[in-house]
Protein backbone atom coordinates (compact mmCIF):
# COMPACT_ATOMS: atom_id res chain seq x y z
CA UNK A 1 0.00 0.00 0.00
CA UNK A 2 1.24 3.48 -0.80
CA UNK A 3 2.13 5.83 2.00
CA UNK A 4 -0.77 7.64 3.63
CA UNK A 5 -1.63 11.33 3.86
CA UNK A 6 -0.94 13.32 7.01
CA UNK A 7 -4.67 13.55 7.70
CA UNK A 8 -5.17 9.80 7.30
CA UNK A 9 -2.16 8.91 9.46
CA UNK A 10 -3.32 11.32 12.18
CA UNK A 11 -6.83 9.86 12.02
CA UNK A 12 -5.61 6.27 12.29
CA UNK A 13 -3.41 7.01 15.31
CA UNK A 14 -6.11 9.14 16.99
CA UNK A 15 -8.67 6.38 16.40
CA UNK A 16 -6.42 3.84 18.13
CA UNK A 17 -5.78 6.20 21.06
CA UNK A 18 -9.55 6.56 21.52
CA UNK A 19 -10.34 2.85 20.96
CA UNK A 20 -7.64 1.75 23.42
CA UNK A 21 -8.76 4.20 26.11
CA UNK A 22 -5.48 6.10 26.11
CA UNK A 23 -7.03 9.58 26.03
CA UNK A 24 -6.31 10.20 29.72
CA UNK A 25 -2.70 9.08 29.21
CA UNK A 26 -2.38 11.66 26.42
CA UNK A 27 -3.92 14.39 28.56
CA UNK A 28 -1.51 13.78 31.48
CA UNK A 29 1.42 15.23 29.65
CA UNK A 30 2.17 16.31 26.08
CA UNK A 31 5.21 14.00 26.14
CA UNK A 32 2.85 11.04 26.69
CA UNK A 33 0.93 11.99 23.55
CA UNK A 34 4.19 12.05 21.59
CA UNK A 35 5.35 8.67 22.92
CA UNK A 36 1.94 7.07 22.34
CA UNK A 37 1.71 8.47 18.79
CA UNK A 38 5.21 7.21 17.98
CA UNK A 39 4.59 3.72 19.32
CA UNK A 40 1.17 3.35 17.69
CA UNK A 41 2.60 4.65 14.40
CA UNK A 42 5.31 2.01 14.56
CA UNK A 43 2.95 -0.80 15.55
CA UNK A 44 0.37 0.00 12.86
CA UNK A 45 3.10 -0.38 10.26
CA UNK A 46 4.93 -3.36 11.77
CA UNK A 47 2.16 -5.40 13.42
CA UNK A 48 -0.75 -4.10 11.34
CA UNK A 49 1.18 -4.27 8.09
CA UNK A 50 -0.06 -0.87 6.95
CA UNK A 51 2.62 1.10 5.10
CA UNK A 52 2.18 4.70 6.15
CA UNK A 53 5.54 5.73 4.71
CA UNK A 54 7.05 6.45 8.14
CA UNK A 55 10.71 5.57 8.74
CA UNK A 56 11.59 4.58 12.31
CA UNK A 57 14.93 4.48 14.13
CA UNK A 58 15.84 3.12 17.56
CA UNK A 59 16.16 5.81 20.22
CA UNK A 60 16.14 5.78 24.02
CA UNK A 61 12.37 5.38 24.21
CA UNK A 62 12.19 2.83 21.40
CA UNK A 63 10.89 3.33 17.86
CA UNK A 64 10.93 6.95 16.72
CA UNK A 65 10.00 8.59 13.40
CA UNK A 66 11.18 12.15 12.87
CA UNK A 67 8.43 12.78 10.31
CA UNK A 68 5.71 11.70 12.76
CA UNK A 69 6.54 14.64 15.04
CA UNK A 70 4.81 16.85 12.45
CA UNK A 71 1.52 15.05 13.18
CA UNK A 72 1.25 15.61 16.95
CA UNK A 73 -0.90 18.72 16.76
CA UNK A 74 -3.42 17.10 14.40
CA UNK A 75 -3.51 13.90 16.50
CA UNK A 76 -4.05 15.95 19.66
CA UNK A 77 -6.84 17.91 17.98
CA UNK A 78 -8.60 14.71 16.86
CA UNK A 79 -8.21 13.04 20.26
CA UNK A 80 -9.54 16.11 22.08
CA UNK A 81 -12.71 15.88 19.98
CA UNK A 82 -12.87 12.19 20.93
CA UNK A 83 -14.38 11.23 17.62
CA UNK A 84 -12.87 10.47 14.27
CA UNK A 85 -14.93 11.46 11.27
CA UNK A 86 -12.66 9.79 8.74
CA UNK A 87 -13.67 6.68 6.86
CA UNK A 88 -11.17 3.85 6.76
CA UNK A 89 -10.78 1.28 4.03
CA UNK A 90 -10.78 -2.46 4.71
CA UNK A 91 -6.97 -2.72 4.87
CA UNK A 92 -6.75 0.16 7.36
CA UNK A 93 -9.51 -1.31 9.51
CA UNK A 94 -7.81 -4.72 9.52
CA UNK A 95 -4.47 -3.15 10.52
CA UNK A 96 -6.09 -1.14 13.32
CA UNK A 97 -7.92 -4.23 14.53
CA UNK A 98 -4.76 -6.36 14.59
CA UNK A 99 -2.81 -3.80 16.63
CA UNK A 100 -5.70 -3.17 19.01
CA UNK A 101 -6.20 -6.91 19.48
CA UNK A 102 -2.52 -7.32 20.39
CA UNK A 103 -2.55 -4.37 22.79
CA UNK A 104 -5.77 -5.55 24.44
CA UNK A 105 -4.12 -8.93 25.06
CA UNK A 106 -1.17 -7.12 26.60
CA UNK A 107 -3.57 -5.06 28.75
CA UNK A 108 -5.26 -8.24 29.95
CA UNK A 109 -2.05 -10.11 30.78
CA UNK A 110 -0.23 -7.24 32.53
CA UNK A 111 -3.24 -5.59 34.14
CA UNK A 112 -3.32 -2.35 32.20
CA UNK A 113 -2.19 -0.35 29.20
CA UNK A 114 -0.36 2.90 29.65
CA UNK A 115 2.46 4.83 28.00
CA UNK A 116 5.20 2.69 29.54
CA UNK A 117 3.58 -0.62 28.61
CA UNK A 118 2.95 0.59 25.05
CA UNK A 119 6.57 1.71 24.88
CA UNK A 120 7.72 -1.75 25.99
CA UNK A 121 5.56 -3.52 23.37
CA UNK A 122 6.83 -1.38 20.49
CA UNK A 123 10.41 -1.59 21.78
CA UNK A 124 10.33 -5.39 21.95
CA UNK A 125 9.00 -5.63 18.40
CA UNK A 126 11.66 -3.24 17.16
CA UNK A 127 14.50 -4.90 19.09
CA UNK A 128 13.59 -8.22 17.51
CA UNK A 129 13.05 -7.00 13.95
CA UNK A 130 14.65 -3.66 13.17
CA UNK A 131 17.70 -3.26 15.43
CA UNK A 132 20.96 -4.73 14.18
CA UNK A 133 22.58 -6.51 15.72
CA UNK A 134 19.54 -7.76 17.57
CA UNK A 135 20.23 -8.09 21.30
CA UNK A 136 20.60 -11.67 22.51
CA UNK A 137 18.18 -11.02 25.37
CA UNK A 138 15.61 -8.33 24.50
CA UNK A 139 13.92 -8.76 27.89
CA UNK A 140 17.11 -7.91 29.75
CA UNK A 141 17.75 -5.02 27.36
CA UNK A 142 14.38 -3.50 28.31
CA UNK A 143 14.74 -4.25 32.02
CA UNK A 144 17.93 -2.18 31.95
CA UNK A 145 16.67 0.58 29.61
CA UNK A 146 13.09 0.96 30.84
CA UNK A 147 13.44 -0.02 34.49
CA UNK A 148 10.34 -2.20 34.13
CA UNK A 149 9.93 -5.43 36.07
CA UNK A 150 11.30 -8.48 34.25
CA UNK A 151 8.07 -10.46 34.74
CA UNK A 152 6.01 -7.78 32.98
CA UNK A 153 8.39 -7.60 30.01
CA UNK A 154 8.50 -11.40 29.84
CA UNK A 155 4.68 -11.52 29.69
CA UNK A 156 4.68 -8.90 26.94
CA UNK A 157 7.31 -10.89 25.03
CA UNK A 158 5.05 -13.95 25.00
CA UNK A 159 2.27 -11.95 23.34
CA UNK A 160 4.72 -10.38 20.88
CA UNK A 161 5.90 -13.90 19.99
CA UNK A 162 2.32 -15.03 19.40
CA UNK A 163 2.15 -12.39 16.64
CA UNK A 164 5.25 -13.76 14.95
CA UNK A 165 7.89 -11.44 16.37
CA UNK A 166 10.87 -12.31 18.59
CA UNK A 167 10.54 -16.03 17.83
CA UNK A 168 14.26 -16.65 18.25
CA UNK A 169 14.14 -15.41 21.88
Amino acid sequence: MASQSKRKISSIIARMIIDLGLIDECKKDYMNLKVIAQKLGYLIQKVGGLNMGLKFVWLTRGPYSRSLQNYYYKIQELVSRASIDDSFNEQELMAISRVEEMLNKVREIVGGLNTEVLEAVASLVMLCTDVYPSPEDPVNELVIRKKMPRDIITKILEIVKSYGFCLQH
